[in-house]
């Protein structure tokens, strides 16, 4: 299983489930849809309006963004880094911010796979933690967990905004944060 987010304002989150195991050549694409707590398939042969709107699986691909919406998609604030938590495999993603919903500061988001499963198409999530003033960081990016299951991450504040937008002159300039395990859960 491969997760991967697209890093723009209202992307989405992706995971990629191969049919064997190290072969990315043959598997299903699905696209996360957390109002309904899913993973949405993404195919052609598998929704209407997908076959309305575009003629082929390829093309279907080539336009994921605007496809991904159209079957449920959830809207993220610019999902970046993902990470397997190492000690109960928990997905955990940076959504870095999202100027278009007035989102500056970002969060980072929480998978639990059903029955721990990452080929599961069932998920609950939560807000790890949000951005802002009161945690300290805004715009997480980069994550890592340490040997013990710290978070690691870094701050991704536009170097065009930072120390210029009032929004982010709290915070000066982009650092390395951590997440002691006890607040991961």
């Amino acid at each position: 299983v491969v997760y991967t987010g697209d890093d723009i304002d209202n992307g989405c989150l992706y995971k990629f489930v191969s049919k064997f195991p190290r072969d990315l050549t043959n598997g299903t694409l699905y696209v996360a849809s957390l109002e309904k707590k899913k993973w949405i398939e993404v195919n052609i042969n598998k929704h209407r309006v997908l076959k309305e709107k575009f003629k082929s699986q390829l093309e279907v691909l080539t336009y994921l963004r605007h496809a991904s919406k159209l079957i449920g998609g959830s809207e993220l604030d610019r999902p970046e880094d993902i990470e397997l938590d190492p000690l109960n495999d928990n997905v955990i993603i940076a959504l870095t911010n999202n100027y278009i919903k007035k989102n500056m500061h970002g969060s980072i988001l929480k998978i639990k796979e059903k029955d721990s499963c990452h080929d599961s198409i069932e998920f609950d999530y939560e807000t790890l933690i949000s951005g802002g003033e009161v945690t300290g960081f805004s715009s997480p990016d980069n994550l890592l967990f340490d040997k013990v299951g710290n978070l690691w991450f870094t701050s991704d504040i536009s170097g065009s905004r930072m120390n210029k937008d009032r929004n982010y002159l709290p915070f000066k300039n982009n650092g390395l944060f951590v997440l002691i395990r006890k607040g991961i859960q």
